[in-house]
This record gives structure tokens, sequence and C-alpha cells, in this order.
């Protein structure tokens, strides 16, 4: 297996949590079934597995600083909650890309705004700050929201719109 292949798989048991778990209980199996030899396969689980599990948590708790320096006001709305679901979101994506915290922001918030049972002032606040990272981060010419809730404490119902415009070197925000 080349390089860019071992890393790939050590990216996937440092962010994936139930990959970890298969690898540490047979991991010439997983590690065979992933492309590794036998002895890449025993060398990887040679690490102690503390280290591997220091490196995973440490690996998150970035990730989530990260999003939360993205996603400010989704953050603030949903509290303590915030890390819980990113918890539940960061196990089952790995970004790929060379913009690895704006790709975990967006995808997030389309977790956030798929969940079941999430307060809408959060759901909205999650559409609100993904719209923005799309215009922003991928460069695009128009992006608009609309939201059915204020993003500003305590949230009185009212349809909002925001709409970026990038328009000749220039970039414009109205809120409607």
């Amino acid at each position: 297996m080349g390089l860019k292949e071992q890393q790939n798989f050590l990216a996937k048991l440092y962010t994936d949590p139930v990959f970890r778990i298969a690898f540490a209980g047979d991991p010439v199996a997983i590690g065979s079934a992933a492309g590794l030899t036998d002895i890449e396969a025993e060398e990887i689980a040679a690490a102690a597995a503390s280290e591997i599990e220091y490196f995973a948590d440490s690996l998150f708790w970035k990730r989530l600083h990260e999003v939360e320096k993205l996603l400010p006001i989704t953050a603030r709305v949903l509290g303590e909650e915030f890390r819980s679901h990113f918890k539940t979101f960061a196990g089952g994506f790995n970004p790929t890309s060379i913009r690895k915290h704006l790709d975990d922001a967006v995808e997030f918030c389309g977790f956030l705004w798929q969940m079941p049972g999430i307060m809408p002032e959060a759901r909205d606040a999650a559409k609100f700050e993904r719209a923005k990272l799309q215009f922003v981060g991928q460069n695009r010419r128009l992006a608009f929201t609309v939201l059915r809730h204020r993003l500003a404490a305590p949230y009185p119902r009212r349809l909002s719109v925001t709409i970026w415009l990038r328009f000749r070197g220039n970039t414009h925000r109205v809120g409607l």
C-alpha cells in the first residue's frame, strides 16, 4: 500500500470510532479489507491503543474548535448541544478536500438541518451560516436564505431573507 493510501487509512482510523473499534478487534482482517498487508496492519495495531485514542480525541477537539469559529451563531443558539451534535456528526464524516474546516462546517450545517427534533432557531442559524460559508468559501456570486426566526435573542417569529451578492469584485449583503 502506498503512502497516500496509508494516510487515508489512518485518517479514517482517527476520525471514525466504529472503524477504530472494529480495527482494534481484528486488525489483520480490517487492515486486509482496506488494502494493508498483514505486516502493515500489525505495525499500526502495535501502536498503543491509547496513543490512537489520544490522537483521535485531539483531532476531534481541533475540528470542533475550528467549526465553532466558522459557525458562531449556530454554536451560540445550540449552546452545549453543539458539541454533542458535532461529536455525532464527526464520527460519520471525514472531510477530504484541502478546505477541511470549511467542509466540516458546511456539512455539519446540513446534518443539523436534517436532524429530527432540533429547535427551529438552531435549524435557521445553521441554514443561514451554511449559505454564508458557501458564498464566501466557495466563491459563489449569489447566495440567499429565507429564515422563519430572527437570529438574535429572544428569537421572535419573523420571516427574513438574506441575500449575498458578488458584483464587479464587491461583496454585498442585504437583509430583508
